[in-house]
């Protein structure tokens, strides 16, 4: 099975690529849509022979015509005046509305305007950092060098309840959203062996902070649209429920991105 993100290879049962982690698509025969083309094009050419026959029969009768009497056309041309007046109501009271907007208005359509960007991360920290036996790097820098295989583990006994990474911005932020890679996905295993993260609580520098949820069995990027817009200088991401590994303990990270402006 090829990977349509990397043009891998993969094996035929394979349900995730042995090089990216992207999830491999099956393509189906489906014969039943099939059979329903079959039976519905040729309905379909009939009814369009009906329509043809139907349409000859009427422009060969030259006794068939129709008629508009005088009171019909008034009627139809107070009809269109009444429309077009009720139109131009219409415009005049829109082109008001959108020249005075209320001052909420003004404040929602200010902020929808602005178009969201990279936050930039000046510096990172983690209250805890797996150490394994392959020695490899699982420090919460991972989670912003843009590859998804890469992870940020923490090192304590259990699922890690409670335990975050830190991000620290250039200055102060308003940030609107997240894209979070969740768990580790170098390989069909790794993802399902170790634990993938929940429910995640994001806590932000004036003390406030917010839950958000992640779903399982994806592993590309997920977005987070925060409940409220907050002005901060760093964010700090705990772990506050996982989904369980089958054979490690370990809840990882793959990616971070907070967007904003």
């Amino acid at each position: 099975m090829r990977c349509k993100n990397c043009g891998n290879e993969n094996n035929e049962n394979a349900k995730y690529c042995n090089k990216c982690g992207e999830k491999l698509v099956f393509e189906t025969y489906n014969k039943e849509r099939d059979n329903k083309k079959l039976i519905i094009v040729p309905a379909v050419i009939i009814l369009l022979l009906i329509v043809v026959i139907l349409v000859v029969i009427v422009l060969k009768n030259q006794n068939l015509h129709v008629t508009i009497n005088n009171s019909d056309i008034n009627n139809i041309k107070q009809e269109t005046s009444s429309s077009n007046e009720s139109n131009k109501s219409n415009e005049y009271n829109i082109e008001n509305k959108e020249s005075h907007p209320s001052a909420n208005d003004t404040h929602t359509t200010e902020e929808n305007n602005v178009k969201l960007r990279k936050i930039n991360v000046i510096d990172q920290d983690s209250t805890s950092i797996l150490s394994d036996s392959f020695k490899k790097d699982y420090g919460p820098h991972q989670v912003l060098d843009g590859d998804k295989s890469s992870v940020w583990a923490e090192g304590v006994d259990g699922p890690g309840y409670g335990e975050s990474i830190t991000l620290y911005f250039d200055s102060v932020h308003t940030v609107k959203q997240l894209k979070i890679v969740n768990g580790l996905i170098n390989s069909y295993d790794g993802y399902y062996k170790n634990n993938r993260v929940a429910s995640i609580k994001i806590i932000f520098s004036d003390g406030s902070s917010q839950i958000a949820h992640l779903s399982d069995d994806n592993t590309g990027y997920q977005t987070i649209d925060l409940s409220h817009s907050v002005d901060t200088d760093y964010i700090t991401l705990t772990i506050d429920s996982v989904y369980s590994g089958y054979k490690y303990d370990d809840t990882c990270i793959g990616e971070v991105v907070v967007l904003g402006y």
